[in-house]
């Protein structure tokens, strides 16, 4: 009994360390850099280098950097396309990121977003409200994308200002906070009001708010 757990374990931990291997020895197959244009340097930031991404165990990575999609490979989401806030699940803490702040209605059926100023999209484009505006209206019109079903929640979104975006809600809807502002991954409406099929797109070159943008493939 002894000698066989002792081979299960080998067996196991040969399994993990190939798996491990298997992670960090394969070669490249997307290649992003650091996307200069949204921080600033005096603050030290020294840009430069490359992340490489790899395949991983589940099959071919296909070019196909759509955040829609459910098979969306890892550097999309965060690396490349962001959200309007973080939230840490280990400490409970928001933290602002697209948007620096948000306020509810004192009904709970109005949610304001003040956006951060001086984003840029990694093409130079300004990142502002028509951005987010577009986004979660993509969302309502391809329920297919809408994969955390907010859409059914959501009147209405408008954008007064530059800066400012206001989602009307049907009802007190508090929790959709979470899926809206974290788990939302804003697109550049100057690209992505020429793309056919939002659902179906492979979005192969994306341009984002990130720290990143893909270099090869």
């Amino acid at each position: 009994m002894n000698t066989q757990r002792h081979s299960t374990f080998r067996l196991k931990s040969s399994i993990f360390c190939l798996a491990v291997a298997f992670w960090l020895i394969l070669l490249p197959a997307c290649t992003t850099t650091p996307a200069a244009g949204n921080s600033a340097a005096a603050n030290g930031i020294k840009y430069g280098g490359s992340v490489s991404i790899m395949p991983g165990p589940f099959g071919l990575f296909t070019r196909s950097f759509n955040p829609f999609q459910i098979n969306t490979r890892s550097g999309t989401l965060g690396m490349i396309y962001e959200t309007l806030l973080v939230f840490n699940q280990l400490n409970g803490k928001t933290t602002g990121w697209l948007a620096t702040n948000y306020l509810w209605s004192s009904d709970l059926t109005r949610l304001t977003f003040t956006l951060r100023s001086g984003v840029k999209w990694t093409d130079g484009q300004p990142f502002t409200s028509d951005d987010v505006v577009y986004t979660l209206n993509l969302l309502r019109q391809y329920h297919q994308v809408d994969t955390n079903g907010i859409s059914k929640y959501i009147k209405d979104v408008t954008n007064p200002d530059a800066h400012t975006v206001v989602i009307q809600f049907y009802h007190p809807a508090v929790p959709e906070l979470w899926y809206i502002a974290g788990q939302t991954y804003i697109v550049p409406q100057h690209i992505w009001q020429h793309i056919k099929n939002p659902v179906t797109d492979p979005n192969p070159d994306p341009v984002g708010t990130g720290p990143f943008m893909l270099t090869s493939f």
